[in-house]
């Protein structure tokens, strides 16, 4: 009977220290998820700077568009005026 009790006591020092390299592996199995949970939330935050970045980049190329809209607009009735004047100042020489 003291020979089972002596297998009994010995097993159970194994599985306690095989439960404690379990819970060490366990912890650090939950440190390195802490580690990749923080660098997706450092990523997510990134991905959201560059899309507010780029949203102002956007708005900032359509206000050139709008712009070189009206300059071609702008351009378009300078000429016209400019012809006018030379129709006008060529009937002036006739």
């Amino acid at each position: 009977l003291t020979g089972v009790a002596n297998e009994m006591a010995e097993a159970m020092e194994a599985i306690s220290g095989d439960v404690t390299v379990m819970n060490q592996k366990k912890d650090n199995i939950v440190a390195k998820l802490d580690d990749i949970n923080a660098s997706i939330q450092q990523s997510a935050s990134a991905s959201e700077e560059i899309t507010a970045s780029t949203d102002e980049q956007v708005q900032a190329l359509q206000s050139v568009a709008e712009a070189a809209e009206q300059l071609n607009q702008m351009s378009e009735e300078a000429d016209n005026k400019v012809r006018a004047f030379n129709i006008k100042e060529g009937n002036h020489e006739e």
